[in-house]
């Protein structure tokens, strides 16, 4: 029996296990093809971010945006063990870092007071205290 036969397929749990659907990975990008870009991960496994999942505008070139070699974070949005694919996106995680901010503005809110109405009268009552004096 050989080294292989007896250790167990890192597709069957621990690749799964460390990148989790949702999760980010961090890793650099090692080739750009007309249909995506590859990007080696931190664990020595390579996912791919499909064209679609890049949220390029539509006239840019992924070289132009992207480098070989470049350091890169990605969501992951698929483990296909089957095929021992990973599927990766940067519009996913546009979006989730966007949300997030979004989220921490609005709870911000709530600490001033930030009402257009509030705020008139407010300035209402200093020009009404000013004119007093």
């Amino acid at each position: 029996m050989g080294y292989k036969q007896l250790t167990s397929d890192p597709w069957e749990e621990a690749i799964p296990k460390a990148h989790q659907v949702g999760n980010l990975a961090h890793g650099k990008i090692n080739k750009i093809t007309d249909f995506g870009i590859f990007v080696e991960l931190d664990s020595g496994v390579e996912g791919l971010i499909h064209v679609s999942e890049l949220g390029l505008e539509q006239n840019t070139r992924m070289e132009d945006k992207f480098k070989i070699g470049e350091d890169i974070e990605a969501k992951v949005i698929k483990v296909d063990k089957e095929e021992r694919k990973i599927a990766l996106s940067l519009r996913e995680q546009h979006r989730d870092t966007e949300r997030q901010q979004m989220q921490d503005f609005h709870a911000g809110q709530d600490k001033v007071d930030q009402s257009l109405g509030r705020a008139a009268k407010k300035n209402k009552r200093r020009d009404d205290n000013d004119q007093e004096e």
